[in-house]
């Protein structure tokens, strides 16, 4: 096998595209380890803060947090709900999931303002 400048200079314009096209290619990100441990907050108009307490998702689901949502969601007037939702003993978790759930809702104008005031009173 003869060695010729052309297939020294194939050679090497190879290499210099594969190399090209490694660093032209887009890397990943590098996500910051501390992002993962960052709430969501989300900001109201009225100055309102609601930050998106931890284990979310699975608190939306207990049962405290689906029959305050329920009711929350019924036709009751507010001091009815207020009343009812006392008696639900409800863990800390529950309310603030189903809280920041109204929270974001209103902020997304999912719900109009007297909805999430009712929320917010219960």
């Amino acid at each position: 096998m003869k060695i010729t400048t052309r297939g020294i200079f194939l050679c090497a314009a190879w290499l210099l595209l594969v190399l090209a096209g490694g660093c032209a290619t887009p890397k990943k990100a590098g996500e910051p380890i501390v992002e993962k441990n960052l709430s969501r907050v989300v900001k109201l108009a009225d100055g309102t803060t609601c930050v998106e307490p931890s284990g979310l998702g699975e608190t939306r689901q207990a049962a405290g947090a689906v029959q305050l949502r329920e009711l929350l969601d019924s036709d009751a007037k507010a001091d009815e709900v207020i009343a009812k939702a006392g008696a639900l003993k409800l863990k800390p978790e529950e309310a603030e999931a189903v809280y920041f759930d109204a929270c974001r809702a209103y902020s997304n104008a999912e719900i109009d303002k007297e909805a999430f005031e009712k929320d917010r009173a219960a």
